[in-house]
């Protein structure tokens, strides 16, 4: 095993009373199994809980260490994460992400043909099946976890959802026309095994659309351990873009496009890594948007009502930034279409993969 340390990696952090101290020995990478990884830097979850971020010095994946327990993911899945209203979010916040979710399913109904089955792995409250379900007849499936956002999904019967993670006999071998994972793939403990039953589960010529937090972003790389997307203890494991091409390939899928522009997820993301970098505990506003003030403000509800003014006051700048940062391939986040290779008879012009919103 190779195990390696930086000057910025903190052998331990006094965190909320409680101290925490890494073991010389650290967990395997998330992705590939790995014992070879460099730690890179310490940062705290919203309860104070601290981690280190390792990087894998074979699949170059990043990795969170000591990987959470049950218990840990439990709380931080609980019913608060998934917000206390009718969706996760306001309604105002869940309409203005229905219009992106529309403008995904838009993207994916270009390469499908009629009747096309497909998946959507941890579908959410079912949004972005919903928008496809308005665009043409497709057989549509989901997978979420049991909680508040499957008994959302679960009152729309065009849905076919299972209630529970992917396994290798839910599909055939080749049986689906398309495999979606919207900021899924960070979330697992077992990504590569999820990615290898995507490509399973696909037929020849057949779409994945995968989206997810790009580690060697602007933003990554500026934040840090204030980094929105890093979000403690959920987000397990980064792939960043040039290792998740080299893996796509690996097992036969053509990369068609890549965006790093994101309204919806990347201005965001670096208001509120901002705002962390003066509060206690970090991501007090996104928790408020939900409903939630257990992760409440330094300086209270009002604290947080400010901060809502100044993101929306600061909003068109942070949409140039990002602009520039996708134009560079530094955005926050990356979304991939990639084929199976194959015959593709029956798809469509696969040039949709990059139209713009």
């Amino acid at each position: 095993m190779t195990v390696t340390e930086d000057n910025n990696a903190d052998q331990s952090a006094s965190q909320d009373g409680y101290a925490t101290v890494f073991k010389e020995a650290t967990a395997p990478c998330l992705f590939c199994g790995s014992e070879s990884s460099k730690a890179l830097f310490t940062f705290k979850d919203p309860g104070g809980r601290a981690y280190r971020l390792r990087r894998c010095l074979d699949c170059q994946a990043r990795f969170i260490d000591p990987t959470p327990t049950r218990d840990e993911l439990a709380r931080a899945y609980d019913a608060a994460y998934y917000g206390k209203g009718a969706g996760k979010f306001s309604g105002p916040v869940e309409a203005i992400l229905d219009r992106f979710r529309r403008s995904r399913a838009v993207r994916l109904a270009k390469l499908l043909p009629n009747r096309a089955r497909v998946l959507d792995v941890g579908c959410g409250n079912g949004g972005f099946l919903r928008a496809l379900h308005a665009l043409g007849s497709f057989e549509l499936h989901g997978v979420e976890l049991p909680g508040p956002a499957a008994d959302r999904t679960s009152r729309h019967p065009f849905i076919r959802l299972k209630t529970g993670t992917l396994e290798a006999s839910d599909f055939p071998a080749a049986s689906l026309d398309a495999v979606t994972l919207f900021h899924v793939l960070e979330h697992l403990d077992n990504p590569r095994a999820v990615l290898d039953m995507a490509v399973h589960f696909l037929r020849p010529g057949g779409f994945l659309m995968i989206s997810f937090p790009n580690i060697d972003s602007l933003q990554a790389r500026l934040f840090r351990a204030n980094w929105f997307h890093l979000d403690p203890p959920r987000h397990l494991c980064f792939l960043p873009p040039a290792a998740f091409r080299k893996q796509a390939e690996a097992r036969g899928l053509r990369i068609l496009g890549e965006r790093y522009f994101s309204p919806e997820q990347n201005p965001y993301g670096f208001q509120q890594s901002v705002l962390n970098l003066f509060q206690q505990r970090r991501d007090a506003l996104f928790e408020g948007i939900k409903g939630n003030m257990v992760y409440d403000s330094a300086w209270g509800r009002l604290g947080l009502t400010v901060q809502k003014a100044l993101v929306v006051l600061t909003g068109p700048f942070f949409i140039a930034m990002d602009a520039i940062e996708s134009g560079l391939k530094t955005g926050a986040t990356v979304e991939f279409v990639a084929q199976k290779g194959g015959d593709a008879e029956g798809t469509s012009n696969a040039e949709g993969a990059t139209d713009p919103d």
